[in-house]
């Protein structure tokens, strides 16, 4: 998944060097109905050391979870991602990074629990 990130600086100021990539928008653990769809919108958002969004940056999402896939948006650098058909307990990993700073990413994971 791309997307891109429209943010600017607050007014006046210059943006600094990227430091981190942060999400948002996940809660431990987390509950589905078995047999069920999981499906959950994570925020992202590439930032410098003073948290002040970096700007047009493109977003990339992957996950090595088994039924499991990321779709854009909804906003400029979100990712939505679905777990197909939980049938047990499932851990859920995934990276969110840039193409113009692959070396800043972030690694997350959170448990899924049917009922």
């Amino acid at each position: 998944m791309s997307t891109k990130e429209s943010a600017t600086p607050i007014s006046g100021e210059k943006t600094r060097a990227p430091a981190e990539m942060i999400i948002g928008g996940i809660a431990e653990p987390q509950r589905v109905k078995r047999g069920e769809d999981f499906k959950l919108t994570i925020a992202a958002q590439l930032v410098d050391e003073r948290g002040t969004a970096i700007p047009n940056v493109t977003t990339t999402w992957s996950t090595s979870t088994s039924g499991a896939s990321f779709a854009s948006g909804p906003g400029p650098l979100n990712g939505t991602l679905t777990v197909r058909n939980v049938q047990s307990t499932t851990n859920v990993s995934f990276i969110v990074s840039t193409a113009q700073y692959p070396d800043i990413k972030k690694t997350h994971s959170f448990t899924l629990i049917p009922f």
